[in-house]
């Protein structure tokens, strides 16, 4: 995250809990965590008032959002390319109304989409707007992890990995590019089983693993896999 030049917040929300980083010119001032007692809109419902009049970026857990890779789509226009994303994920997923988001990267290579439930998100503003806090951005947290740790990986090819409690995105990153990404419901045994699965369908012998795995210390995966460990000091922490 970049320097902050004022008050703001970052608030990490998975469905057990929201994490609530206070930031002053840049600088950590203070992290609470909230337990859930009901779902996550009314948790920040309940405690984003003490906080009025700050600005906030919200941090969703892999919980929350879908992913899916796109190929590049030259011959489409911004509209027919959310309408078609929209109709992938309905193909996968079901029907229901989502808000998409693309995450473009070099032209002519495959690119990263996203979807929230827009219910879900309408909530979470109303939650906002309600409280007083001004909510900046929405961010899902594979990418704010990703985009934090890219400095660190030195790999041209590599694996990424993002282990949340119950749930993990794997990701296939060559020069830059994302190739694969999955998501895996469960805990560490099921995301190494899933990577090993991602590694045979992708036909890739490589091993270099970017583990982001802030609450899970003391790992040991399986396999020949060279493990780098990112996030210790995790700026997210959903």
């Amino acid at each position: 995250m970049s320097l902050l030049s004022r008050e703001t917040l970052r608030i990490a929300l998975s469905p057990e809990r929201a994490i609530v980083s206070f930031f002053s010119r840049g600088k950590l001032v203070s992290k609470n965590t909230h337990a859930a007692e009901g779902n996550a809109v009314e948790l920040l419902s309940a405690i984003l008032p003490e906080s009025r009049g700050k600005d906030a970026t919200l941090v969703l857990s892999s919980h929350f959002v879908k992913f899916m890779i796109i190929p590049w789509q030259e011959a489409l226009s911004e509209q027919e390319l959310q309408a078609m994303v929209a109709h992938r994920f309905s193909e996968i997923h079901g029907e229901g109304e989502r808000e998409i988001r693309i995450s473009e990267g070099k032209i002519g290579a495959p690119f990263v989409a996203s979807a929230i439930d827009r219910g879900f998100l309408e909530g979470i503003r109303q939650a906002f707007s309600s409280s007083g806090v001004r909510l900046r951005s929405v961010q899902p947290y594979l990418m704010a992890a990703f985009n934090d740790s890219r400095k660190e990986m030195k790999e041209a090819s590599s694996w990424f990995v993002l282990m949340e409690k119950g749930i993990s995105c794997i990701a296939r990153i060559r020069e830059g590019t994302w190739e694969r990404l999955r998501q895996c419901r469960g805990e560490i045994d099921e995301a190494w089983l899933m990577l090993e699965r991602e590694a045979v369908l992708a036909e890739d012998a490589g091993r270099n693993v970017y583990l982001y795995a802030p609450e899970h210390h003391g790992i040991h995966p399986e396999g020949k896999w060279s493990v780098h460990f990112l996030g210790m000091e995790d700026k997210a922490g959903a």
